[in-house]
């Protein structure tokens, strides 16, 4: 048997012009074979030694059991396919893997055969053709349907994971992760692992892939435009890329990039064999189907978060216009409240009323501070905003936080290394601030960490639902570890009046967020809340970072101080007990006060005296005439003068677009504290001019 060739079995039927016959068959674009009844082979043209066994001598291919030649996975379909056709003599055809040089890479073949019959024996005779990449594309598309099924239902790091999955189970890999590029950092961010590699714990193995920076990638992988495979001890990739998994000796590594820079990172890995060009076309394939269903989700999430966006700045707005009604009918019986109040205090009442009169005035100012809470949140607020270094006015508002919140209170200051310039009003900015930290210190139920930090980011047109367009921006970060916020609450946490906690005190709850969010949308900048029950809450804004190398941070810096004045101020009010009570505290201060009642009033007594009038102060609204109108007429005698408007409404006034020609706004009602450091504010920048 040791000497026998496979013409020695050359079929009768075949023998009539051997030669011819011969020619055609080892000639035939495939593998053709015979074997016999028990399916040995017994003879094979050139194209299935040369491709399918390899160059092996005539005895050993000699009676070998066909069966030995296909993939285990698929041995039962071929042994039945081929029983079939020798019990009932039908031609079948049928697709299995077959073994290439006895493994372990293998071919999806295509396999027609038949029964024939040589001297009263039956063999089989059997063409089989590669389908490889067909089958290669059969699945590629049926991935692709799945990955389209999941995107609306599924998150992206599920789409990441199935995608791993799949290219673990097409490269008999054993394990499969992929990182993410952070958008505003070079480093490395985010992880997802194939359910393998998840089940098995494998994730903190890799954290050191944490500290893998864009520029490493960038040398060691992004240098090829295709997938890259290791089948052996690479010293750049395994020390620097992939130190923690030394049991991975191959691996395929694929980038995905954007623009020349990296965005991700595939890996599949720990193949029992070496890889080869097919298995990297394979992973690059799918990565590329799955990279592109994250874009989709991506850009569905983009899309719903901006109608979510929509919808809520539109239920804010109307929110709105109906609490700055609200707060405007308020502030009418406060201000009359707070203007008795003051008088009494002014000519020394009874020891017995002082107590009820403290009363009154605190619960007067606590209904002030709700009434700007609503003006702020309904952005009736005027705002006057100055370059500043937002790093530096938080080093210096820090101090003042923690004598605010208390001792049992930590703060941890994290500042943006590079600039941090934004155009923002210090008056609100400071309230906005102060909101935010009593908002986190209510979080907790006894002492606890504020956790303040800067950042710059720069936003693309693919991730503009961050902020309100693309562009450079800095973000103003607030978390604390506190009790958190369950997640049906946090579509209502800007709300007005809206609160997870239970009113104290008498305490107003529900606004110092709405208020925030007022403040934050009035400078056209952007807020989002993301928290956990039980892990805190973050609170991050995003404003337009200013890029002026040469700004000054002195607008922001200044302190509000008492100062003793010597301004000549005229006080137009035809409020009787509001002008007295202005003239009071004014006077005590060391300021010179001019009283009209009317227009016309201030206007004669602007004619009739010699000095320079520094200060008009004066309702918006008058009786004869418009606030603004009598400002223009006045600073015709005056022209160094300046205008200082009450108003119960912060909104945009006919004279707002003027306010750089030394215009202010007060809103009504005000304490003798809030009308002397805004005094501060006006004569301070106009010395320093």
């Amino acid at each position: 048997m040791i000497n026998q060739k496979r013409d020695d079995f050359f079929p009768e039927f075949l023998e009539g012009d051997k030669n011819f016959i011969t020619a055609i068959l080892e000639h035939i674009p495939g593998v053709l074979f015979l074997s016999d009844a028990v399916g040995r082979l017994v003879w094979w043209n050139t194209v299935h030694r040369d491709v399918i066994v390899g160059s092996k001598p005539d005895s050993e291919m000699l009676h070998r059991d066909v069966l030995e030649l296909f993939h285990l996975d698929d041995k039962v379909v071929a042994q039945e396919s081929m029983q079939r056709i020798l019990e009932q003599g039908i031609e079948l055809m049928f697709e299995a893997r077959v073994m290439l040089f006895d493994g372990p890479k293998c071919q999806w073949r295509m396999i027609s055969a038949k029964r024939i019959t040589s001297n009263g024996y039956p063999f089989i005779i059997a063409l089989s053709l590669d389908i490889s990449e067909r089958k290669r594309f059969e699945l590629l598309i049926a991935f692709r349907l799945r990955l389209l099924e999941m995107v609306e239902t599924h998150s992206v790091e599920e789409l990441l994971q199935a995608t791993l999955d799949e290219a673990e189970h097409q490269t008999e890999s054993s394990i499969g992760f992929c990182h993410f590029a952070a958008v505003d950092k070079g480093l490395l961010s985010h992880h997802v692992s194939s359910t393998r590699a998840k089940s098995l714990n494998i994730r903190h193995e890799y954290e050191s892939y944490l500290s893998i920076s864009e520029k490493t990638l960038s040398a060691a992988l992004l240098g090829e435009e295709k997938a890259l495979f290791y089948n052996d001890a690479n010293p750049l990739i395994c020390n620097e890329l992939f130190d923690s998994c030394g049991e991975m000796e191959r691996r395929i590594v694929i980038p995905v990039k954007r623009d020349q820079s990296v965005v991700a990172i595939f890996c599949v890995g720990g193949k029992s064999w070496e890889y080869d060009d097919d298995d990297a076309k394979i992973v690059s394939d799918l990565v590329a189907i799955g990279w592109n269903m994250v874009l989709l989700k991506r850009a569905q999430q983009l899309a719903q978060r901006r109608q979510e966006a929509l919808l809520t700045a539109q239920k804010m707005a109307l929110v709105g216009q109906f609490g700055v009604g609200i707060a405007h009918h308020i502030n009418s019986t406060i201000d009359e409240i707070l203007s008795s109040v003051m008088t009494v205090f002014e000519r020394e009442p009874l020891p017995l009323l002082l107590k009820p009169l403290h009363s009154i005035l605190q619960a007067t100012e606590q209904s002030v501070e709700l009434t700007n809470q609503l003006f702020a949140f309904s952005r009736q607020q005027t705002v006057m905003p100055v370059l500043l270094e937002l790093n530096l006015v938080m080093e210096r508002s820090l101090p003042q936080l923690q004598r605010l919140l208390g001792g049992h209170i930590t703060f941890e200051w994290h500042p943006e290394s590079c600039s941090t310039s934004v155009n923002v009003d210090p008056i609100q900015f400071d309230q906005l601030l102060k909101n935010l930290c009593l908002n986190s210190c209510d979080a907790f139920a006894g002492s606890g960490t504020i956790t303040i930090a800067t950042r710059r980011i720069t936003i693309d047109n693919a991730t503009a639902d961050v902020c309100n367009e693309a562009g450079d921006y800095v973000m103003l970060s607030v978390s604390d570890d506190g009790v958190g916020i369950e997640k049906k609450d946090l579509p209502h946490i800007f709300e007005p009046f809206f609160s997870t906690k239970k009113r104290e005190n008498g305490r107003q709850r529900g606004l110092g967020l709405a208020a925030v969010y007022g403040i934050v949308k009035q400078h056209d900048g952007s807020i989002t809340c993301q928290s956990e029950k039980g892990k805190g809450t973050t609170i991050t804004i995003a404003l337009r970072h200013v890029s002026d190398d040469a700004a000054t941070n002195e607008n922001a810096t200044r302190e509000l101080s008492r100062r003793v004045g010597n301004k000549r101020i005229l006080l137009v009010d035809d409020d009787k007990d509001l002008h007295t009570l202005l003239r009071l505290m004014l006077d005590e201060q060391g300021y010179t006060v001019l009283r009209a009642a009317t227009a016309a009033d201030a206007l004669n007594m602007a004619n009739q005296t010699e000095e320079e009038i520094d200060l008009l102060l004066t309702n918006v609204v008058l009786p004869e005439i418009h606030g603004c109108d009598l400002s223009k007429t006045l600073q015709t005698r005056c022209p160094a003068m300046k205008t200082l408007f009450m108003t119960e409404m912060m909104g945009n006034h006919p004279c707002h677009e003027e306010r750089e020609t030394g215009l202010f706004f007060l809103q009504k009602p005000f304490s003798t504290k809030k009308l002397l450091a805004v005094l501060t504010e006006i004569f301070g920048s106009s010395e320093s001019l």
